[in-house]
């Protein structure tokens, strides 16, 4: 394939193409700053059917009443089941501050119901809690996906897709940074390494569509808050990923990428579009693809579409395909295990100080 015949290809995922369904129910679980900012403002672009809300929080459920019109609130996830015969659940319970088994026991009763769950990432903060979550689904035969948002993402889903048709041939390397300018990644109690570095972690397995065999991390701390955090994946053929965190600069809020092939290779920076009150702006998201045997020549890839709200539409969308086709969602609950096992051996390498394999963590 040459550059110009690229340009051809459809660079955006199945539920920015095709007709999601519209009809099947959704209640949202937990209703914080992520869903009101991002989850639910996607949802109401995309025209979603998202028919009921619960959190304990009295003022939570009035403000989505209010500002995206759901009547139906409740304080209690069993008494919105019982009452609202929904298809599917968007559940935001918090991984951290101990709530991950609040998480795996949400999922249970849910599933136990039949009605399938997309859960905000990252899955849990323990492997055999992913686990647990992951076999609840699918005890119960229903569909179970992961809102990593982050690889429907224009540039990052274009990349992945020139990878996937063979534009730049079989991978030799890949790699994706994050730069996070100012904000919570900053400070020394958040975790950004299970909260944000699970990001890069799906964006690169996405690429290569497979597990590491080994991984080697580090994380290195500012004195006063702050961190910089450097991992590389190695894969049984020899090719490499390589993820570079600073959430500790300041003067900068990117999210590059690099990506070389046999054939080709292709560059580019990905631009989330929320800006934030004394944050740089990112830069605007590109993607730019050449061809080894025409050195020096290169083409900027059509990115058709936003970080936000699309990349969050797309991953709800596609769990509204899957069910209605009765195929798997691309975020499901088995393709993020992998995702999470890699995440766990990049943190024990960085607490061990010695290269970790997935395998290490537990049997996949």
């Amino acid at each position: 394939m040459d550059l110009e015949q690229a340009l051809g290809l459809e660079l955006r995922p199945r539920a920015l193409v095709e007709a999601v369904p519209h009809d099947l129910r959704i209640g949202m679980v937990g209703l914080g700053r992520f869903v009101n900012n991002n989850v639910l403002p996607a949802y109401q672009a995309a025209g979603y059917n998202v028919v009921a809300a619960a959190d304990p929080n009295h003022e939570a459920r009035e403000r989505v009443r209010a500002r995206f019109g759901i009547q139906a609130v409740y304080a209690d996830l069993d008494e919105m089941l019982d009452r609202e015969h929904l298809d599917v659940i968007d559940l935001n319970l918090r991984w951290d501050r101990g709530m991950s088994p609040a998480r795996v026991d949400a999922v249970r009763r849910i599933t136990a119901r039949g009605v399938h769950v997309q859960l905000a990432k990252p899955l849990a903060a323990e492997y055999q809690q992913c686990v647990a979550i992951v076999e609840a689904a699918e005890a119960n035969h229903v569909k179970l996906a992961v809102n990593q948002n982050s690889r429907y993402a224009p540039t990052f889903f274009a990349a992945g897709e020139l990878v996937r048709c063979g534009v730049i041939g079989p991978l030799i390397a890949a790699g994706i940074q994050w730069d996070s300018a100012r904000g919570l990644q900053h400070r020394a109690d958040f975790d950004a390494v299970h909260d944000v570095t699970v990001h890069q972690v799906d964006v690169l397995l996405s690429w290569f569509d497979r597990e590491p065999r080994l991984v080697f991390a580090n994380q290195t701390r500012r004195t006063e808050a702050g961190s910089v955090v450097a991992a590389t994946l190695v894969f049984d053929d020899g090719t490499n990923g390589t993820i570079r965190d600073d959430f500790a600069s300041e003067l900068r809020r990117t999210w590059p990428i690099t990506i070389v092939g046999e054939l080709g290779s292709l560059d580019g920076t990905e631009d989330i579009e929320i800006p934030e009150p004394g944050q740089p702006r990112m830069a605007r998201g590109y993607l730019r693809m050449g061809l080894h045997r025409r050195p020096g020549v290169s083409v900027d890839l059509p990115l058709a579409y936003r970080y936000a709200p699309e990349s969050f539409a797309a991953t709800m969308g596609d769990l509204l395909l899957a069910i209605r086709k009765d195929d798997e969602p691309w975020a499901g609950g088995r393709n993020v295990l992998r995702t999470m096992r890699t995440l766990f051996a990049i943190e024990r390498a960085i607490a061990e100080g010695k290269p970790v394999a997935p395998s290490e963590i537990g049997p996949p």
